[in-house]
């Protein structure tokens, strides 16, 4: 029985790499998959499935772990940007002190002088 499980998980090439593919998934126990090889082979490759294993899930988790980060930097950086635009928009808004549309020189050195500046 043991001997017809390590030719039915690992008989050929593409068997094996259907059964290493599916023990990243879960689609097949690691246990059954190393009980064959530590038994009729050597316990090394039981251990070397194992390592695969774990690196393979680690790798992914890692891209995955990598998306969402890269994902919560982007939308940081546009809320910053976003925040950014409001207040400027406000600070010229409050500089236009005749409600002309434009900011002239004499009233952005206004502004500039005056503590609600300072705070943006």
């Amino acid at each position: 029985a043991g001997s017809q499980e390590l030719s039915l998980y690992w008989g050929s090439l593409t068997r094996s790499m259907l059964s290493l593919y599916q023990a990243i998934l879960g689609g097949v126990d690691w246990d059954d998959l190393a009980r064959p090889l530590t038994e009729f082979v050597s316990p090394f490759m039981a251990l070397l499935l194992c390592l695969y294993v774990g690196f393979a899930l680690l790798a992914c988790m890692n891209v995955i772990t990598g998306v969402f980060v890269e994902s919560a930097r982007k939308w940081a950086e546009e809320e910053k940007r976003s925040e950014f635009m409001q207040i400027a928009n406000e600070f010229f808004m409050n500089s236009d002190t005749d409600n002309s549309g434009t900011v002239t020189l004499a009233e952005f050195e206004e502004q500039i002088d005056s503590p609600t500046f300072k705070n943006y």
